[in-house]
């Protein structure tokens, strides 16, 4: 059906619901099925309800906040009303923002939107197309690169795009809210951690990640100073938001290696503590 596998889950009629939303980090990057974070909801909570649990794992990679609330939205439409929603984003709303410099837009806008709207189809789109394309891809990729040649800087004021996205980020806070009362469902916002928030103590290898060459080219000053600036209007308005949380400094204490890349992706043990903190007394 598209969704990644939640092992063990029981969606019988007595069962209580969980619907989870978010990217590639709630979907399961890095991690086997049973290791995904809605999947280690789904023990941890039947453990304490002490009931039937099923958790419905609908991260998609890539995905936004807005992204999942629509599909919410579909699946409440279709008369699929859950006991609980669980929506876990940060890091694809300001990664998204920066691509196109809007808020709200899904990843990869231009890209995408090329595909539609470009109607000559040419001999070279065909062969773009093709493995022998996407071998000579690999190979070229392979060549070292002069840092000389770095992508240009992202075309976007840092202080202007992070008030817009976490502006659009709490309008979906206020839209599920609603949709909450109306539908008789609890529902939780997570801000998820990324490398550069926090105070971890990062490794010789989370180190390495942030100071190589992907990194130069991919994270650029305005978007780093992008990730800093919204995380940091999302903290200041929890308070506000009783059943928003900031998951910035999860891992202030854990000095193993957790984070498998520089965008927002963890260990299967990591995925464990962020699965325990989300049940944890104090939220539910």
């Amino acid at each position: 059906s598209g969704y990644r596998h939640t092992p063990a889950t029981d969606c019988g009629s007595d069962a209580y619901r969980v619907y989870v939303f978010g990217g590639s980090a709630i979907w399961g990057w890095g991690a086997p099925d049973e290791s995904t974070i809605p999947a280690l909801l789904q023990s941890g909570l039947e453990s304490k309800l002490e009931k039937p649990v099923c958790v419905m794992n609908y991260g998609q990679n890539a995905y936004v906040s807005t992204q999942g609330v629509i599909h919410l939205m579909l699946l409440l439409e279709s008369g699929e009303v859950p006991d609980m929603v669980i929506f876990y984003d940060g890091v694809n709303d300001v990664l998204s923002a920066s691509q196109s410099g809007m808020p709200i837009v899904h990843q990869n806008l231009s890209e995408i939107s090329g595909l539609f709207e470009d109607h000559q189809t040419t001999i070279f789109s065909v062969f773009e197309s093709s493995n022998s394309y996407r071998l000579l891809q690999m190979a070229v990729s392979q060549i070292p690169i002069s840092m000389e040649s770095e992508a240009p800087l992202s075309q976007f004021d840092p202080e202007l795009l992070s008030q817009q996205g976490a502006d659009a980020y709490l309008n979906n806070y206020e839209i599920v809210s609603s949709l909450a009362e109306k539908y008789h469902f609890e529902f939780y916002f997570f801000w998820q951690p990324h490398i550069l928030s926090g105070n971890k103590h990062l490794s010789d290898e989370e180190q390495n990640m942030i100071s190589g060459l992907n990194w130069a080219l991919n994270l650029d000053p305005p978007l780093v100073e992008l990730f800093q600036k919204t995380y940091k209007r999302i903290e200041t308005e929890v308070p506000d938001h009783q059943q928003l949380y900031y998951l910035a400094n999860m891992f202030d204490e854990v000095d193993e290696s957790i984070w498998i890349d520089t965008w927002g992706h963890v260990t299967p043990a990591a995925n464990q503590i962020v699965a325990d903190d989300l049940i944890s007394d104090n939220k539910h």
